[in-house]
C-alpha cells in the first residue's frame, strides 16, 4: 500500500507541483488549499503524514497542527514556510516525534528526503 500525504499549501502552483512530484515517486497525493480543508481530506484519506505550509489563511499550519493533535493525536505533521520566527511555532516543535520544520524555499530531494526520514524513525519507535 502506498503512503498516503495530504498536503496544504494555499499557493496553487506550489500545492501542484508539489503533488505531482510526489505522486511520481509513488505516494498517494491529496491536496488542500487551507487547513480546513486539509481536516476534511485527513478524515477521508487517513493519511501516514501531513505536510503544510505555517500561513495560509482560513486555518494556518499552526492552528491544523493543534486541531489534528485533538482530533487525529498520532499523525505527523511536516511544517514548511519562509516564515520562521513564531514563538508559537517554536512551541508545537516541542514533539519532534510528530511535528517537524523545513525552511522555504525546499528542494524536492530535500523534502523527499525529510518525509522519507521522519516516517522511518516513526515506524522505528512503533511497538513490535
Amino acid at each position: 500500500m502506498a503512503t498516503r500525504l495530504v498536503i496544504a499549501e494555499d499557493e496553487q502552483d506550489l500545492r501542484e507541483m508539489l503533488a505531482e512530484l510526489l505522486a511520481l515517486e509513488g505516494y498517494e497525493v491529496a491536496t488542500a488549499a487551507n487547513g480546513l480543508e486539509a481536516i476534511e481530506r485527513i478524515a477521508v484519506q487517513r493519511p501516514d503524514l501531513v505536510i503544510s505550509d505555517v500561513r495560509m489563511p482560513v486555518c494556518d499550519g499552526l492552528e491544523l497542527v493543534r486541531r489534528i493533535s485533538l482530533m487525529h493525536p498520532p499523525l505527523p505533521v511536516l511544517l514548511f514556510s519562509g516564515y520562521a520566527g513564531s514563538d508559537a511555532l517554536g512551541a508545537l516543535l516541542q514533539d519532534p516525534g510528530r511535528v517537524r520544520f523545513l525552511p522555504k524555499p525546499i528542494g524536492i530531494e530535500v523534502l523527499q528526503g525529510a518525509i522519507r526520514k521522519f516516517l522511518d524513525e516513526r515506524a522505528s519507535m512503533e511497538p513490535g
